[in-house]
């Protein structure tokens, strides 16, 4: 019911509003830079670079769990600096440095790894479903 969610949701919306308000924030300092560097001093922070950033995975390496940091990255083009924008936990200003595309993707791999990925599920969750259906008492504690 509501009332049980409703202080996650509160956190969670309130979180969400004052990231935006700090992006905001931020866009207006730092509007008419051209450069990271200068983004960084007029912020008084120092930037940190994130290497091997993957579309298959939300996780940026100094910054932790930020997907929309992840499609951010790869929306954008090589040296192109972005607006502030609210992550899960932060505020970024970011630029992409280099861009590396495989020439060929592995799609035999990943397609391997999907199907072993749902023919994992389909055999626990077929027991699963047999098993409450059958309606199985375990009375081997009165045995054993």
């Amino acid at each position: 019911d509501f009332e049980s969610v409703r202080s996650e949701i509160e956190i969670a919306v309130s979180k969400q509003k004052k990231l935006e308000k700090l992006a905001q924030d931020i866009a207006s300092k730092v509007s008419g830079i051209s450069s990271l560097d200068e983004v960084a001093s007029t912020l008084d922070t120092e930037p940190s670079q994130a290497e091997k950033v993957r579309l298959s995975s939300p996780y940026v390496n100094p910054v932790g769990m930020e997907p929309g940091l992840v499609a951010m990255a790869f929306e954008m083009n090589q040296g192109e600096i972005s607006k502030p924008f609210a992550g899960e936990n932060n505020v970024f200003v970011i630029q992409v440095n280099e861009k590396n595309i495989p020439e060929e993707p592995d799609i035999a791999s990943a397609e391997f790894r999907l199907k072993y990925m749902m023919e994992s599920r389909i055999s626990y969750q077929g027991y699963e479903a047999l098993r409450e259906k059958a309606n199985i008492i375990d009375n081997r504690i009165n045995f054993y």
